[in-house]
């Protein structure tokens, strides 16, 4: 006996309930930490094998009590877990260990002997992880309130509960903002018609003390609560509850709080609830970024899926095409899920390759003309401006541009077709009729080389001014009116001897076309015709002579 007292000594020390079954008799010796760890004053639980039958949960005992002594008859050690009541109500895991002894000739055991250990926080710390592994999964295809309802609900579960909520507390700390409630406080609990969505902290119920106090409350007694400020109509009874708050740095941000249980809550049940009501918390702003993020990337998608102007967007450290638009796609000549994933330099920059102009060479590039190689080998020309943009938190190169090839391509016409005006014999005005109704506000927007060699006045002295400003003796000939006419009507005149002078040009005879052009534009081309007036009218008075 002497060892079996040391034994029981230590299991006691460990905080491990040590029992010895006598198997003819039915008699059972409990130790004083056996009976504690219920909850019971030593000795208090009877000595008796149906007294721990009647204590281990109903839903175990139809397997375990069956098992536990198959073991006992062969002879066997075992290993099981099981719940035992508590005496106040509550239940606990245990992990019980026994083995046989005093085993007669047959292989019949007439003792057992074994200790139970605590393992309800161990059980509890798994039932959380599992149920947290559970809320990850959950939260991917969810909103934010079908989310908490879920964390509410796991908590009701692990605590033994039947109402639970989770609001969340403004910014400036003085309001709570309702959110959410579980769904069986929803469905089954609360028939509260019209809830307020804030509530003042200072003019708050029982329900915000965690709030005010900044740590985790239990009421188990709620009817007892002296502060307690009473419940709307069609609120559920409650008997008891307990909430925690989220403290983030000083600041509240949200309760977490269930009601209900049939039992006292207790500090296990604290640590339960405050642990769902963090990560409730953590997930729900992951969730609203990554919410906030998608809105803010198809908000991009859409702009840059609705401007006609081409956008690229390169990864700087591999100089990969992270993305394109529809237009650039068009401009390239093939779909845009091609184009993604290759190297910029395939289609975009092919001319300078390995030397990057602004991860390598540290420029900037604002309307700056660059080539596209289209993929049927051809090349555009383009007007490219980049800058940086920051996507997933990484920094990328945002090169946007407009297809200037067809203006490019006019460009060139223009020029060929100012070499071939500039290279012709007969001067050239362009003129702008800037008020319909007056015949003399025509504008000179263009002049070619040959003017200035007919008339001997520079282009820029008359590009620009108006044409009694550079012709003042032009009225009297009735050209300006002639010259608006065209602009006006589209029709134009051909005018032959036609007689000009003033102080700058000497008394001349023109041949005049006077032509209409776009945008209320007429264009006057002239030749000087006065030493062929002159020929003439020698070679006339010789034939009249």
């Amino acid at each position: 006996r002497e060892s079996e007292v040391r034994l029981q000594l230590a299991m006691d020390a460990g905080e491990h309930g040590f029992w010895d079954y006598n198997v003819d008799t039915g008699d059972v010796f409990f130790s004083p930490r056996y009976n504690t760890m219920l909850g019971y004053e030593p000795g208090e639980i009877p000595m008796r094998f149906e007294a721990w039958v009647e204590m281990v949960h109903p839903e175990d005992r139809k397997t375990v009590v069956p098992e536990v002594l198959h073991f006992v008859e062969i002879a066997k050690p075992f290993l099981v877990e099981f719940r035992m009541k508590c005496k106040d109500g509550s239940w606990k895991w245990i992990s019980g260990r026994g083995k046989s002894f005093e085993i007669d000739e047959n292989g019949v055991s007439h003792r057992a002997v074994g200790v139970h250990v605590d393992i309800t926080e161990q059980k509890r710390k798994e039932d959380v992880q599992s149920a947290q592994l559970r809320l990850i999964d959950y939260a991917a295809g969810h909103t934010v309130t079908e989310l908490l309802q879920k964390f509410l609900d796991e908590a009701e579960i692990l605590t033994d509960s039947e109402v639970g909520f989770y609001h969340f507390v403004e910014e400036d700390q003085k309001a709570i903002r309702l959110k959410t409630w579980s769904k069986n406080t929803l469905g089954h609990m609360c028939t509260v018609e019209k809830v307020a969505p804030l509530y003042l902290i200072n003019e708050a119920g029982v329900w915000a003390d965690s709030v005010r106090e900044r740590t985790p409350v239990i009421h188990n007694d709620y009817a007892s609560l002296l502060h307690r400020k009473g419940l709307p109509k069609g609120h559920v009874p409650l008997i008891r509850e307990l909430t925690v708050p989220v403290m983030r740095g000083n600041k509240v941000m949200a309760i977490l709080g269930v009601g209900n249980k049939r039992t006292d809550y207790d500090q296990q049940d604290v640590k339960t609830v405050q642990q769902l009501a963090d990560q409730a918390w953590e997930t729900v702003v992951r969730k609203q970024a990554e919410e906030a993020l998608r809105e803010s990337e198809e908000r991009l998608r859409t702009v840059i899926e609705s401007v006609h102007t081409g956008i690229i967007i390169i990864d700087p450290d591999s100089h990969t095409v992270v993305d394109v638009n529809d237009v650039t796609a068009e401009l390239v000549g093939i779909p845009k899920e091609q184009i993604i994933g290759n190297h910029c330099c395939k289609y975009f920059c092919k001319s300078e390759k390995d030397c990057c102009p602004i991860t390598d060479s540290a420029q900037t590039l604002n309307n700056s003309e660059r080539i596209i190689n289209r993929a049927d080998g051809k090349q555009a020309t383009i007007l490219k401006s980049v800058s940086t943009i920051i996507l997933g938190g990484k920094e990328h190169l945002l090169e946007t541009f407009i297809d200037i090839t067809a203006r490019k391509q006019t460009e060139a016409e223009l020029q060929r077709s100012a070499d071939v005006v500039n290279n012709i014999q007969v001067g050239l005005y362009i003129y702008h009729l800037e008020k319909p109704e007056e015949d003399d506000v025509l504008r000179i927007l263009g002049a070619n080389q040959a003017t200035v060699e007919l008339l001997g006045i520079p282009t820029e002295d008359v590009v620009g001014r108006t044409i009694d400003e550079c012709f003042p003796a032009i009225k009297e000939n009735g050209l300006a009116k002639i010259y608006a006419d065209v602009a006006r009507n589209g029709v134009g005149v051909n005018l032959e001897d036609v007689f000009y002078g003033d102080e700058r040009i000497a008394d001349s005879y023109f041949s005049i076309k006077a032509f209409p052009l776009p945008g209320s534009c007429v264009g006057v081309a002239f030749e000087d015709i006065t030493e062929r007036k002159k020929m003439d009218e020698a070679i006339n008075t010789i034939m009249k002579n």
